[in-house]
């Protein structure tokens, strides 16, 4: 029982106990999730003046160049991906390290052509690395993945904390919102090139 207390709180607490994080650019070169979005958040995201898809990334120096992504079959360069934490160089530059290294969101463009054609098909992401990327990514498994996302903000800056930032190097707060897709599959990929199954964590979508 009182083990059982010790976890409740800490998930009451924090809700990023249950992040976990993949290096890519050695045993693992790629991580992929499908997700199932019913007609209504299909339609949403269509009708949206902007939509992206954002991978939870730390990236040495900054370089996308070792990334690709393929999004519903369609192969774009990794340098599409932008980062979402501004330059704070207060904050960002202490010990001389890159602001596009820290843990953050990096975003890509959510197009129209890049959705599935309807909501029987899934939104299929794809993010691989090449060998010696060094890059960290990072997702979520808990009980309730399946129909909420719990973990950092979306770069929502009226929630930044500078302190946090100096603290453990992430601006982010923990946030826990429900999501508008209805399920996900997650996988990666070895070094040989194989891909499997594992449980869902590598994106959401809200």
């Amino acid at each position: 029982m009182v083990l059982a207390l010790i976890l409740l709180g800490h998930d009451l607490h924090d809700a990023r106990w249950h992040e976990v994080s993949t290096r890519l650019g050695g045993g693992v070169t790629g991580v992929s999730q499908e997700i199932a979005l019913p007609e209504p958040a299909l339609t949403r995201l269509r009708a949206a003046s902007e939509a992206y898809l954002v991978f939870d990334l730390s990236v040495p120096r900054g370089d996308t160049g070792r990334l690709s992504i393929e999004v519903d079959g369609r192969s774009l360069p990794g340098t599409d991906l932008v980062p979402t934490m501004l330059r704070l160089p207060e904050d960002t530059t202490v010990g001389g390290r890159d602001w596009r290294g820290y843990p953050q969101w990096w975003a890509l463009r959510l197009t129209p052509d890049l959705l599935p054609a309807s909501a029987g098909q899934p939104l299929a992401v794809r993010l691989t690395a090449t060998d010696g990327s060094d890059v960290v990514v990072r997702g979520d498994r808990f009980g309730d993945q399946a129909s909420v996302y719990e973990g950092p903000s979306f770069g929502d800056w009226p929630h930044l904390v500078p302190v946090k930032l100096q603290y453990d190097g992430d601006y982010r707060i923990p946030i826990r919102i429900g999501l508008g897709s209805t399920d996900s599959r997650s996988g990666q990929r070895d070094a040989d090139g194989k891909w499997e199954a594992v449980p869902p964590s590598i994106a959401s979508v809200s």
